[in-house]
C-alpha cells in the first residue's frame, strides 16, 4: 500500500488501506488462535490431478488461516498426483478449484463419493 501510495500521490489513502489490513489480519489470528490446524487438498487440475505446492499464493494465503496444503513437500510448484497418492487420505477436506481446470458440482459429488471426504468448489478467479 505504501508503494502504490507513494507512486500515485496517495499516501493518506494508502496509510488507511494499511490500518485496516493490519487489523484484519490482527482478528484473523484472532479467531484461529484456538482452532486446530487443518490439512487441505487444494486440486487445480485433473488427467492429470494437480494441486498447489506451500510455496504458492493460495498456499501461502491458507496457511495464515490456520489451514495446510497437502501434499507437504512438493518439490514442484504444481505437483501432479496419482489416485493412490497418500494425500487422498491425508486430507481432512478437498477444494476444487473453478480454475485453470473448470471443475463443476458434479465433479464435487464424484469425487465426495469416491473419497469419503468433504469436497467443495471454490472460485479460482
Amino acid at each position: 500500500y505504501a508503494l502504490f501510495g507513494a507512486i500515485f500521490d496517495r499516501v493518506e489513502a494508502a496509510s488507511k488501506l494499511a490500518a485496516r489490513f493490519d487489523a484484519a489480519l490482527v482478528a484473523l489470528d484472532d479467531a484461529i488462535a484456538a482452532l486446530p490446524r487443518q490439512r487441505l487438498l487444494y486440486v487445480i487440475w485433473k488427467k492429470p490431478w494437480m494441486s498447489v505446492s506451500r510455496d504458492t499464493y493460495i498456499s501461502r494465503t491458507l496457511a495464515r488461516a490456520g489451514i495446510d496444503t497437502l501434499p507437504a513437500g512438493a518439490a514442484r510448484r504444481y505437483p501432479e498426483i496419482d489416485n493412490a497418492d497418500p494425500v487422498w487420505r491425508d486430507a481432512e477436506r478437498i477444494l476444487l478449484s473453478t480454475e485453470p481446470y473448470a471443475f463443476r458440482p458434479r465433479d464435487v459429488d464424484a469425487l465426495q463419493r469416491v473419497t469419503g471426504k468433504p469436497v467443495a468448489l471454490i472460485d479460482g478467479e
